[in-house]
């Protein structure tokens, strides 16, 4: 991947029309996103294909796309179908990752004929970065792959190996889960760093080689706390801020979610690390402002 600053994440529409997301990438392309990230039904729950929109955006908003890719809705042929699909269409960065499993009781089941580091792999093949089996090349296509970090874990060291697989099967960036504390940045750069994975520019205490990515999902009330701390895997809203906004009136919760993920993006910037802005539901009115905060950051660390 190349290294923009700030990736901001826009969920597709459940329907077919994606007139707004569109709409609502060209006021983040404005506000500062450098690249938009489209995720493939998260939580395992139906939406408009990620690619189709991916193209959409990346079309008509003029904005690069990050196009997710999960392992858990296609078989091997169905994925090699669809990473040539998005190379024809001209997508050239794709987050490789499992998917939220299908909830117990779900009609449709999970896939899961593939794990991320076969679907890397196959990805590198065909973008030419690596031979096939066969000792042949693909012609080479631009392609830059990312994957993704749990860090919510008991022991984050025990991801380490997993994250050092996903980079030598082809993967140049990280991405985490959402935090919602400053000193989990800590925990995580220890983990990441001896594998080269880090902060970049003159604000990075380190120079690493591949861009690290932190997840920032704000938590704009009580019932949202609740949710993503219960319902979506690898997201751990602390119990203390859960607290916090159920003393708190509606205004009082969002303001105290607002800041929160301002603290934390702050911190980031200013670590020389990358924002990976998480919309909490589709067309958040905060979105804009927070990427423009983080843009108005990235400007001011730059001219330092």
């Amino acid at each position: 991947m190349e290294r923009p600053r700030i990736i901001v994440e826009v969920l597709p529409p459940r329907g077919h029309d994606a007139a707004r997301v569109v709409a609502e990438c060209r006021v983040l392309r404005e506000a500062g996103a450098e690249l938009i990230s489209v995720p493939e039904n998260p939580v395992a729950s139906a939406r408009c294909s990620c690619m189709a929109v991916a193209h959409l955006v990346q079309e008509q908003a003029e904005v690069p796309v990050l196009m997710h890719l999960t392992s858990r809705d296609r078989n091997r042929l169905g994925l090699r179908s669809e990473i040539l699909g998005a190379m024809a269409l001209g997508l050239r960065h794709i987050l490789v990752i499992t998917g939220d499993p299908p909830p117990r009781g779900a009609p449709s089941k999970g896939v899961f004929e593939s794990n991320t580091l076969e679907l890397l792999e196959l990805a590198s093949v065909l973008a030419g970065k690596r031979a096939d089996e066969k000792g042949k090349t693909k012609k080479p296509y631009p392609l830059l792959l990312a994957a993704g970090l749990n860090q919510n874990v008991t022991n984050i060291k025990s991801q380490v190996g997993r994250i050092e697989n996903k980079l030598a099967a082809g993967a140049t960036s990280i991405l985490t889960q959402p935090i919602y504390l400053p000193e989990e940045l800590d925990r995580i750069e220890a983990a990441m760093s001896p594998l080269g994975v880090g902060g970049w520019g003159p604000c990075a205490r380190t120079q690493h080689k591949h861009p690290l990515y932190i997840g920032v999902l704000p938590v704009l009330n009580v019932r949202a706390a609740e949710y993503f701390n219960t319902k979506v895997p690898g997201i751990k809203v602390p119990e203390s801020m859960r607290k916090q906004m159920k003393a708190a009136s509606e205004w009082q919760a969002r303001a105290i979610g607002m800041e929160v993920s301002r603290i934390l993006i702050r911190e980031i910037i200013e670590r020389g690390l990358g924002l990976y802005l998480i919309d909490p539901k589709a067309g958040c009115y905060e979105t804009p402002d927070l990427t423009a905060f983080a843009r108005d950051l990235v400007r001011k660390m730059a001219r330092a």
